[in-house]
């Protein structure tokens, strides 16, 4: 698993994810999913280096 920083999106989402794919984050909100691309910048977070990921767009489950 891969800590990111979430930037931008709903503001109830957390801003440190852990993720499995580093290529694209999708994070599960209210019947569908935030999705989050990678900037390739990096923040400093408690003494190491983390990816910042920038929300992109929304997706709602298919009933």
């Amino acid at each position: 698993m891969t800590e990111v920083l979430l930037e931008g999106g709903p503001v109830d989402l957390p801003r440190r994810w852990r993720t499995a794919d580093p290529g694209h984050v999708r994070v599960p909100r209210m019947a569908g999913y935030e999705h989050f691309e990678p900037t390739g910048r990096v923040d400093r977070v408690d003494d190491h280096e983390v990816a910042v990921y920038r929300w992109t767009y929304r997706t709602r489950v298919a009933e």
